[in-house]
């Protein structure tokens, strides 16, 4: 599997550069912006058949590839996080359930049920940190427990922002920062997995 990640996560951030270059502009301050903004656009925007200046959306399609992929490449990081990580049977199969219906919901965002699929993807993302934080501050040192402790916060301002419409114009970089905060998490957590397992 883990020979298998390196060429998913790149076909993926390709196909994202490929989908933020066709992006043909606007955002939900700005439509007349130029482009795609990582401040002011949602991952969302990209999945969008048409953008917020009324053009098509060119880079829809790449953008769906590469959440597909990136969502099957966090899947298997996922799940065997919980696998190693998991405290008991119970604890590591409720684990890979929340890991397999996040990114189920990610992949789907691009549907007409998106808040749904949202609302999905944010409460299975927290179910999955909630179980795995305590066996994992116990297996893993400072560095690992402060990266654990930024994410879970970081997902939770996420959500808290998205459903109470609060500093709703910072939720784009904060979706972001969450988002490369649980890359760097899994990354750190994958890597410390004996490649016997």
């Amino acid at each position: 599997m883990k020979k298998l990640l390196p060429y998913l996560t790149t076909a993926a951030l390709g196909l994202v550069v490929i989908a933020i270059y066709l992006y043909p502009g606007g955002s939900s301050l700005d439509q007349n912006q130029s482009g795609y903004s990582l401040l002011h656009n949602y991952w969302c925007d990209l999945l969008d058949a048409t953008a917020y200046n009324g053009q098509i959306n060119n880079g829809r399609y790449f953008a769906m590839a590469a959440g597909m992929l990136a969502c099957i490449a966090l899947h298997l990081v996922m799940a065997e996080l919980g696998h190693f990580y998991g405290a008991n049977a119970l604890q590591k199969s409720m684990a890979k359930v929340a890991a397999a219906l996040s990114m189920v919901a990610a992949s789907l965002l691009f549907s007409p049920w998106h808040n749904f699929f949202v609302a999905l993807l944010i409460s299975n993302l927290l179910i999955y940190f909630w179980l795995m934080v305590v066996p994992v501050w116990r297996h893993t040192q400072v560095a690992g427990r402060l990266i654990t402790l930024i994410t879970f916060i970081s997902l939770a301002m996420t959500a808290f922002i998205y459903y109470t419409q609060w500093s709703l114009n910072s939720l784009p970089w904060v979706q972001k920062i969450s988002f490369l905060l649980l890359l760097v998490l899994l990354y750190h957590l994958h890597r410390r997995i004996p490649a016997s397992q």
